[in-house]
């Protein structure tokens, strides 16, 4: 026997409402089992299933209980008993275990038990029993078995029978040896023995009669919806505790199912009014939808009016993009134009600014020329300057010379001759001097005027060369931008053709739309069709979902008619 280890002293309170059933194949593997099982049992159902159902019995048990269990259920009849079992964690608990075969025409293909809670009294009287088991002899209870065995057997008409001959064949047996030998002492005896059994015989129909009183009894409880009334194991032979026994499994299995009943129809309470709510909304949406597909339907219609404006408008977008490329290639060899003109221009400026440059550099020389000319003229005045000093000394002396002359007389006479001679050509010296300074005057005015001109020509000229420069630069700027510019309009034009491409494949593409617009406008409809079908189908469905509440309501006031708690 197996033994499920480790246990402990930790006794497991089951709820009175917990159904706990299971379900087994022919070989006790587990097929089925309650949530309340499961929940008891510390088992998950996953552990459970497939596994042998001995994978909850506790040691205490003895052995003998399952071998009846067995030989009870595979002989066709129903068995039950208070069996402790043990949980996962080794703790246990007590429960009052109902176990039925399951018959599918007539064979038995597995077996359902149905477990409560046991009662006090009952797990009292289990541990006493099992106790007992315990502490006796095999021999004695497979006596008591084979006992009860053949009781069970015979029956109630069996009993009868031998109670009857236990009652007339000492009688008979009494009166032969009477007649025969004329003897008093055994018909007494005889008489004696069919007393005893005619006692037998009454108190037996006396113990029918009482059980048959407890079993109407039972039957007008369980007419009155009564599945908590508690019917007390009792061990028997005849067809009287058979009834009681099949009674009594009749109840603890109509129990299970009703509490379970019970319960799953107040779980479900919370569910048919969302079933209700949500048939209601499903209703409310579909109608909607309804609306909301024709809206789609005529949006789809047009959807696809719009993709024929949008085919059209591509077509024109494609013509004006072809022209502006085309533009493009055009301002583009102007640009290309210009770009090589402001190539021209760069090269002339920069001829123009190296030969401005030379005459300023000329310019530059002739001022420096007219500087030493002024330079000159003035040497020149200084020396004029001394000339004009000599000149007056020179006029001075032949002055002193007349006058000395005029003094010798006659003999002063050639003197007077040079000094004459020598003041008039002092005289022609002032004059030539006087020429001379006028002249030079004139020059330097003359290089004056000429510097400040050349000065003024060197200035412009500088103005020049720097406006040439600037001339330069910008024409360097305006080519490098003409050359961006080119560029930029290269991309623009590779765009535009991109572009014209793209434009080419949306009106390919809004083609394709356009009929797929087209079909889906028409299975829009078809949609719309459905849609008004759903909803008027959600409206039965709401309706039989509402019948239904209305008749599961009428189940449950049937149900409260049984008492399950």
């Amino acid at each position: 026997m197996r033994k499920n280890l480790p246990i402990t002293s930790q006794e497991i309170t089951i709820p009175i409402n917990s159904v706990l059933i299971s379900r087994t194949d022919m070989k006790g593997r587990i097929s089925y089992v309650s949530q309340d099982f499961a929940n008891i049992s510390g088992f998950s159902e996953e552990e459970m299933l497939g596994e042998p159902h001995n994978l909850i019995r506790h040691p205490d048990v003895p052995s003998e209980i399952f071998r009846e269990m067995w030989e009870t259920i595979q002989d066709g009849n129903p068995w039950s008993g208070i069996i402790k079992n043990r949980a996962k964690s080794g703790d246990y608990y007590w429960v009052d275990a109902t176990v039925t075969p399951v018959m599918n025409e007539g064979v038995i293909s597995g077996y359902m038990s149905v477990r409560k809670k046991a009662t006090e009294d009952q797990i009292r009287r289990a541990e006493i029993l099992f106790s007992q088991l315990k502490n006796t002899k095999s021999f004695l209870w497979k006596l008591r078995e084979g006992i009860q065995i053949l009781f069970k057997k015979l029956g109630l008409s069996g009993k009868i029978i031998v109670y009857a001959l236990l009652v007339f064949v000492p009688l008979l047996f009494a009166n032969f040896e009477w007649i025969r030998n004329g003897m008093i002492v055994l018909p007494m005896l005889g008489v004696s023995c069919g007393s005893i059994g005619i006692l037998f015989l009454i108190n037996t129909i006396l113990n029918y009669r009482k059980e048959i009183r407890e079993i109407i009894s039972i039957q007008k409880e369980i007419v009155s919806g009564n599945f908590l009334m508690e019917i007390p194991e009792k061990k028997g032979n005849s067809e009287i505790f058979e009834i009681r026994s099949s009674l009594r499994v009749f109840v603890i299995s109509i129990w299970g199912l009703l509490v379970q009943i019970k319960e799953n129809f107040e779980k479900n309470q919370e569910l048919y009014q969302y079933l209700s709510q949500s048939s209601e909304q499903f209703q409310s949406k579909t109608q909607n939808q309804a609306a909301s597909v024709e809206q789609t339907a005529s949006a789809s219609h047009e959807l696809s009016s719009t993709l024929d404006e949008i085919v059209k408008s591509i077509h024109l977008q494609s013509t004006g993009l072809t022209a502006i490329n085309d533009g493009i290639g055009k301002v583009n060899e102007s640009i290309q134009n210009v770009s090589k003109s402001m190539d021209n221009l760069s090269s002339q400026t920069s001829s123009v600014k190296e030969k401005a440059s030379q005459s300023e550099k000329t310019f530059e020389k002739a001022i420096l020329a007219m500087n030493e000319i002024k330079e000159y003229s003035n040497g020149i005045s200084n020396i004029i300057g001394i000339i004009t000093s000599i000149s007056e000394k020179t006029n001075l002396l032949s002055l002193n010379a007349s006058i000395e002359s005029a003094r010798a007389g006659e003999a002063g006479k050639g003197f007077s001759v040079v000094a004459e001679e020598i003041s008039k050509l002092a005289s022609q010296t002032r004059e030539s001097i006087k020429d001379i300074v006028n002249l030079i005057d004139n020059t330097t005015k003359a290089v004056n005027l000429g510097a400040e001109k050349f000065q003024e020509s060197l200035s412009i000229v500088k103005q020049l060369t720097d406006y040439i420069g600037e001339v330069n630069s910008s024409a360097t700027i305006v080519r490098a931008s003409l050359f961006a510019q080119a560029e930029k309009l290269g991309e623009i034009r590779k765009n535009t053709d991109q572009v014209n491409q793209l434009g080419e494949t949306v009106s390919e593409s809004s083609g394709f739309q356009k009929t797929a617009s087209d079909e889906i406008s028409l299975s829009m409809q078809n949609i719309a069709e459905s849609s008004e079908l759903i909803a008027r189908t959600s409206g039965e469905i709401k309706q039989l979902v509402d019948e239904s509440i209305r008749k599961a309501a009428k189940l449950y006031e049937i149900l409260k008619h049984f008492k399950t708690s």
